[in-house]
């Protein structure tokens, strides 16, 4: 292997510097010239390429994965023509080198022949063994690194989510929420209030005053883009000490209720019927 890795490269220059001379060797500069302006990549064949760099100023390293492969117990029998296995059935892959790593990665245990230990070496070579320990402390370290990280962010997006949502309730101009101290009274017998100077209808419900669940502030938003031309627009809520109420836009008319009330007001039998049909399709499609 290294005889095939410096031939390699010894032809690999050559040709770059063929290429940098324009065809011609320039004699005023040194074989391994190209070295200094990057790594250089030899291709043995279709599966192994040499890869090599200028590390410091006078050595030049070359980067490749070693496997380390022992004889099968079966390749030792007599009852076996070895000429006619194949690499699998003859070799057994134990040991692991890959670069940039540098350190021996166990794959099988090596089994020698009669429950032998083998002769007396260090399977890590030249190297610590704990490097092996130390890399997979590594790993995890930066495993729980990367899981801290994402733990975080989504505690970020899901806090920031929780902001908007309390920012679109209880903040800005059109808040969904009121209190007292949002609205003026104007005329307490009609219920009708005002809110930045804008006249609002309060309409006080039968409820108690409870903290409001986030699918009921969701079904509150969705009923504010609720447009019609027969609907006055609905604000928000108002919440006191004793009552919960909803807010809608002031309309000088008053409700239906009031409209109907109103003996003085003639109703056509137009608007009857155009009640009558809004009323059946709240029956029929009461989700809507």
């Amino acid at each position: 292997m290294a005889a095939a890795a410096a031939a390699g490269l010894a032809m690999r220059l050559t040709q770059l510097n063929v290429q940098a001379g324009g065809g011609k060797l320039d004699p005023t500069k040194g074989l391994f010239a190209p070295m200094s302006s990057g790594d250089v990549y030899v291709p043995i064949n279709p599966e192994i390429t040499f890869h090599f760099e200028n590390y410091g100023t006078n050595e030049i390293r070359g980067l490749y994965d070693m496997f380390i492969f022992s004889l099968h117990l079966e390749a030792s029998s007599a009852q076996l023509n070895v000429s006619q296995m194949t690499f699998e059935e003859t070799f057994l892959l134990t040991d692991v080198i890959l670069w940039p790593l540098v350190a021996v990665q166990r794959r099988a245990k090596k089994v020698w022949p009669e429950g032998s230990k083998g002769p007396n070496h260090n399977p890590c070579l030249i190297y610590d063994c704990e490097m092996t320990g130390t890399t997979q402390a590594i790993a995890l370290i930066l495993l729980g690194g990367f899981i801290i990280v994402g733990v975080t962010n989504l505690a970020r997006v899901t806090y920031g989510r929780h902001l908007q949502q309390q920012k679109k309730v209880l903040g800005g101009n059109a808040k969904l929420i009121l209190y007292s101290d949002d609205i003026s009274y104007v005329k307490v017998a009609k219920q009708a209030s005002s809110q930045q100077g804008e006249q609002i209808h309060i309409k006080r419900l039968a409820l108690p005053n409870k903290p409001l669940k986030s699918n009921m502030i969701d079904w509150l938003r969705t009923l504010r883009d609720v447009r019609s031309e027969n609907v006055n627009v609905f604000i928000g809520c108002l919440l006191d000490a004793d009552s919960f109420n909803v807010v809608f836009e002031y309309c000088s008319r008053g409700s239906v209720q009031d409209i109907i009330a109103k003996k003085s007001i003639n109703l056509d039998w137009e608007f009857k019927l155009s009640l009558l049909t809004d009323l059946i399709q709240v029956r029929i499609y009461p989700a809507v």
